[in-house]
């Protein structure tokens, strides 16, 4: 997959979120811990050239290793220290594009096109 299908597979989940949180601007900084999970896990099954660099070596069944990473009920510090980590490694990736996203669903063209006049 590639970075457009992570684009697209979370178009809704930017909408979902601010739905719940009116004053969120798109900064993936600003969200709960498991907001931002679900965008790491989405980045995760589209960008599937990053697992090498990203999953431990000795993972065989990679897809299957990210679901059970992310399964919610999973609580341990051993998922919590690997999910964090994942999450310092492509979270400059992922900030940019869901802040990409938000503004494309959330802000009107014309809002946009105005701002770019006076930068």
């Amino acid at each position: 997959m590639s970075i457009e299908q992570f684009e697209k597979n979370i178009a809704d989940y930017v909408v979902l979120i601010k739905s719940y949180n009116d004053s969120w601007g798109g900064d993936i900084l600003d969200l709960e811990d498991s907001q931002a999970d679900g965008l790491c896990y989405e980045f995760l099954m589209c960008m599937t050239s990053w697992w090498d660099d990203i999953l431990p070596p000795v993972v065989v069944k990679e897809k299957s290793f990210i679901k059970m990473l992310y399964d919610k009920d999973d609580n341990s510090p051993l998922v919590n220290i690997l999910k964090n980590d994942i999450y310092l490694h492509i979270e400059d990736h992922i900030r940019e594009t869901v802040q990409d996203v938000f503004d494309r669903v959330m802000i009107p063209e014309e809002d946009i096109d105005s701002k770019r006049m006076y930068l």
